[in-house]
């Protein structure tokens, strides 16, 4: 856990001032601020497309409702994805040295979620899991075992999911700028 909080600090300090840093690490989120979120989130799965890949735009635009409606510091995290030490997605550049023209991010083999109060928020894994097109089968069967069918997104405390398997190993967080640019071109992909 502690090496992960060391990772997560350091991918914050490349766009967040040191107060900044300290209120996303020490906030301490309400219950009444998690169902918000989690509400949020709902809200968007029901809006957006059901397509896999799209996770830095759909994360971008749930951060993007997070910051209009609410006080809770939040930040758009991209990075490894692994369970039981098996690699799902292994982020090998930043997502922001890719041309923001494509929702496909050719070369970029990231994932990308929220986090805030020591919570993780992965509003699209479950869409990419279920692809027909996801190329680990045995993750796909690890996800239904440990949380079933018609499951939206995964919403949970950063040490819970390690117990459970789940790794979100930070190695980037997005700019206010780029979050922009990925919410403006889900709106695009969505006309």
């Amino acid at each position: 856990m502690r090496e992960r909080q060391l990772q997560f600090i350091s991918a914050l300090e490349e766009v967040y001032s040191p107060e900044e840093i300290q209120n996303i690490l020490d906030y301490e989120v309400s219950a009444e601020e998690l169902n918000n979120i989690a509400s949020m989130g709902r809200q968007l799965l029901t809006t957006i497309p059901t397509l896999p890949s799209i996770c830095a735009s759909m994360s971008s635009k749930w951060y993007e409702f997070i910051k209009f409606h609410t006080t809770v510091p939040v930040c758009v995290v991209t990075g490894h994805l692994g369970i039981q030490n098996q690699s799902l997605f292994t982020q090998k550049v930043p997502i922001n040295s890719l041309p923001f023209d494509s929702e496909n991010f050719d070369g970029w083999d990231g994932h990308c979620w929220i986090e805030f109060g020591g919570y993780i928020g992965d509003i699209s894994i479950f869409r990419t899991i279920y692809a027909d097109t996801f190329p680990h089968p045995n993750a796909k069967n690890w996800f239904l075992s440990r949380f079933g069918e018609n499951q939206e997104c995964i919403f949970a405390k950063v040490a819970d999911l390690e117990v459970a398997g789940l790794s979100y190993i930070p190695v980037n967080v997005l700019s206010e700028s780029e979050t922009t640019r990925l919410v403006d071109m889900l709106h695009n992909n969505m006309l």
